[in-house]
């Protein structure tokens, strides 16, 4: 009994670096066999990512959910930044993970990093005009400020006229 328990533990232990490795493999079923043996969600690779974080950069929207719904923490913070991976799935643009994690918690959306910006910050720094509407819609503001006393538009590149567009639309610039 005593060994089959140590081979149990053993097995979750080792599954977390599986699960990640096989992420980033874009071995999605071994993935869902992995999550059905109750994997190591916590687990993190060399730089502190989760599993989590890797499918939200793969851009993975089922695998999100299926990782959410096992029990992965939607509010986990990452690297120095301390960011959530809302913000990675930020600079990807992808609007259908951003709502698979705000419905799992919505207080994200509010959730500043260590420079003191919100998600709204990161979707003018990488060009994703469709969230800046999607962020200000949802109650962000254009006139917070982070730590430097930049609001979101000063990160705005000179050669994006559709940013430029959205923000005047939106009462900037």
């Amino acid at each position: 009994m005593k060994l089959l328990l140590i081979l149990f533990i053993c097995r979750i232990s080792f599954a977390g670096p599986a699960l990640v490795e096989a992420l980033n493999l874009g071995q999605f079923d071994k993935v869902k066999m992995l999550l059905k043996d109750k994997t190591n969600l916590s687990y993190t690779d060399e730089n502190g990512y989760d599993a989590l974080f890797h499918a939200v950069s793969l851009n993975e929207p089922q695998i999100v959910s299926q990782l959410i719904r096992a029990g992965s923490k939607v509010d986990r913070l990452y690297d120095s930044k301390k960011e959530s991976a809302l913000f990675e799935a930020s600079r990807l643009g992808s609007v259908k993970i951003i709502e698979i994690l705000l419905k799992k918690n919505s207080k994200l959306l509010k959730l500043k990093n260590s420079l003191d910006e919100t998600v709204l910050f990161e979707a003018v720094r990488s060009e994703q005009s469709h969230l800046v509407k999607y962020y200000v819609k949802r109650g962000l503001s254009l006139k917070d400020q982070n730590r430097e006393g930049k609001k979101p538009a000063d990160y705005l590149t000179p050669e994006n006229d559709k940013m430029k567009k959205v923000l005047a639309e939106l009462g900037t610039k």
